[in-house]
């Protein structure tokens, strides 16, 4: 589906930018042409987390 492959290509984008995925879910919609599921990963910034942290 047109969907999930965008969605895949720029989670793969932002992995190379260095984030990382921390947990996956998917997303349920309605529409019109009936009912879709979207893979939706939270990405997660070690580098930035980590910064912050030490606050």
């Amino acid at each position: 589906m047109l969907f999930n492959s965008l969605a895949e290509q720029v989670t793969q984008e932002e992995k190379q930018k260095g984030l990382v995925i921390h947990r996956h879910s998917r997303l349920k919609y309605s529409v019109i042409f009936g009912n879709i599921e979207i893979n939706s990963p939270y990405l997660w910034d070690k580098k930035h987390h980590a910064r912050n942290q030490s606050c």
